[in-house]
């Protein structure tokens, strides 16, 4: 089973029409609603972060599988990335491993809750597993491991993914 919505940032994002497609799908179990707000972030930081004078329109997508007792959630855009969204915000870091980790680990100012919320839920064990990939850098993240890898391409745009383990299969 699976849900996906495809949209681009020129037009405004409806949230609770995509939370309403995917509780039609059945996808989500009900006490795993406070996915929901991760959700809502992955696609917000779409519309808050990936354009640019060089990124006017970004295209973007939510698929959301179930498989067996996991979730699957995947929020991607084609847009310019966390390294150029956040250089363009003055932070100064040429490591790429070091940009992303920031990204989702830390926060400045108002910058990064978010992301941080869902590492949090991660380190919680609420969610199983992030990863991101953007420019040519992946970063995982579950209860007990972290890692961040080169990818042998470069990544346009951004992609999360959240798993969420749903329990026993019945």
């Amino acid at each position: 089973m699976n849900f996906f919505h495809k949209s681009n940032t020129s037009k405004k994002v409806q949230i609770q029409e995509i939370f309403e497609g995917i509780e039609r799908a059945n996808l989500v179990p009900e006490k795993y609603f406070s996915v929901f707000s991760h959700i809502a972030e992955l696609v917000l930081n779409v519309y808050h972060h990936s354009t640019s004078s060089s990124f006017l329109c970004v295209n973007w997508s939510l698929n959301i599988e179930k498989i067996n007792n996991k979730l699957i959630i995947t929020v991607s855009d084609s847009g310019q990335g966390i390294e150029e969204s956040l250089k363009a915000k003055n932070i100064k870091n040429t490591d790429l491993n070091k940009l992303i980790e920031f990204a989702v680990e830390e926060t400045l100012d108002d910058r990064g809750q978010g992301l941080r919320a869902i590492y949090d839920s991660v380190k919680a064990g609420e969610i199983h597993a992030l990863q991101i990939k953007s420019s040519q850098v992946k970063y995982f993240v579950d209860l007990n491991n972290k890692s961040i890898d080169t990818l042998d391409i470069n990544y346009q745009g951004v992609e999360a993914q959240l798993v969420v383990m749903l329990g026993e299969v019945s």
